[in-house]
């Protein structure tokens, strides 16, 4: 079961894995088993040059649409060396984002509430939230 996080839309929302192998492996991420690339919303970056190497995605204003199940695979191949046969080696970490509505309140509509002895005015406030996809 993977972990779960929190977003609210239209905030930026980073994610990072640091990884160990040699010689480097190949980094990828996923959203529901779609490999992702960079976008005018989606930045992936890999550091190689620093050892545990990372890779990071960063989504830029999230959407309800940015919720799923994340994955940072990497995949490494070592060539046949000294008698050894070639090998090749996957790992993945894998976490869900949820993406949901701010609250926000629309408009309130001033109501009138009358006690025998004084009125009192009362605001109602209309509240927003998770919200279904377009």
């Amino acid at each position: 079961m993977s972990p779960t996080l929190r977003e609210y839309e239209r905030r930026n929302k980073k994610l990072a894995c640091s990884i160990t192998g040699s010689p480097a492996p190949k980094m990828v991420w996923t959203i529901n088993n779609r490999v992702l690339s960079n976008t005018d919303n989606i930045k992936i970056s890999h550091e190689t040059l620093n050892y545990p190497f990372t890779t990071t995605l960063e989504i830029i204003a999230v959407t309800l649409e940015d919720t799923g199940r994340y994955v940072c695979g990497v995949h490494n191949y070592i060539p046949a060396y000294n008698g050894k046969p070639e090998r090749e080696d996957r790992v993945s970490a894998s976490i869900d984002l949820k993406v949901v509505a701010p609250v926000t309140v629309t408009s309130p509509q001033s109501t009138v509430i009358s006690f025998a002895d004084r009125e009192r005015r009362v605001g109602v406030y209309d509240l927003m939230g998770n919200r279904k996809p377009s």
